[in-house]
């Protein structure tokens, strides 16, 4: 599919209401928040504050190992830690947080704990709800659902709201999400990756889980179109390395199509934002805010 192809396809299934937005870590680093490496390091320095050696140790092993160390060393402050963590630097919107703010969308999965969608959305005086695991919440038809598969920490909740949060984050929590077949965030993506076409920003693409389900949905018959943007390989990569990393980026055109997700290729962040800005419909209602 070429790229003109691309634009316009996506715009007709946002106008149509029939496209969802997955979105990951990638793009709320554009905020200023770290990766998931850089936030996992920052806990556990900050859990082993008095023993850097330790922590160090530690990191070199797999994050999300090391993530469940932490949790059970930090207890019932854990989450407190985390959001301090993630909003250790200075936090601003970015260009591609309002674009999804403004696309029309209106089904949006993160994998992020972080609020910024629903304050640009609040900005925008957007009407939306914001679905969290084990939390109800109420469906609309008119503003957008913003659904927190792996929990929010929000820039605002302090201490007793911050320890009664539910957040996956170290290998204990994943082993539950993925066992559990009927556990929220799989319903969550399940029910968008079979009813929409999905449009993945800001993710790796590399999530087992995450993974499994578009291929489960694959199994049962949905042929719905899905879209992954990425940064493209050969992006400012030196002559001398052109033809490895040309190889790479057909290595992703080949893992994707045989998830049935078509690649869509950007040489910068701002490109993202672009796609985004572009594809976007006016919705039908902007209205107000409600969190679960």
């Amino acid at each position: 599919m070429t790229r003109r192809s691309l634009w316009r396809v996506t715009k007709e299934l946002n106008a149509d209401g029939r496209l969802a937005l997955f979105v990951g870590a990638g793009v709320s680093m554009g905020c200023g928040l770290p990766g998931w490496g850089e936030l996992v390091s920052r806990v556990l320095k900050a859990t082993w504050n008095d023993q850097p050696e330790l922590a160090a140790l530690l990191l070199r092993d797999k994050n999300i190992l090391a993530a469940r160390y932490a949790r059970q060393k930090a207890g019932a402050k854990f989450n407190r830690i985390v959001h301090g963590a993630l909003y250790q630097d200075d936090v601003e919107l970015s260009r591609c947080i309002w674009a999804i703010a403004r696309s029309g969308v209106r089904q949006i999965c993160t994998f992020n704990f972080d609020d910024l969608l629903a304050e640009a959305l609040l900005t925008e005086g957007r009407e939306c709800v914001i679905a969290t695991p084990d939390e109800p919440f109420q469906t609309t038809h008119e503003g957008s659902t913003v659904y927190h598969l792996h929990g929010i920490l929000p820039r605002l909740y302090r201490d007793g709201e911050l320890d009664a949060a539910k957040i996956v984050f170290s290998e204990d929590d994943y082993h539950n999400l993925y066992s559990d077949p009927y556990s929220w965030a799989n319903i969550a993506q399940l029910s968008l990756l079979t009813s929409k076409s999905v449009l993945f920003v800001g993710l790796s693409m590399q999530d087992p889980n995450l993974r499994r389900l578009i291929d489960i949905s694959r199994g049962r018959g949905f042929t719905n179109q899905h879209f992954a943007v990425f940064r493209d390989p050969t992006a400012r990569c030196s002559p001398a390395d052109l033809e490895e990393y040309k190889r790479l980026r057909k290595l992703i055109e080949i893992d994707m199509k045989s998830l049935g997700v078509a690649t869509w290729f950007v040489d910068s962040h701002e490109k993202v934002a672009e796609i985004i800005e572009t594809i976007a419909v006016e919705p039908s209602s902007n209205l107000s805010v409600n969190v679960a």
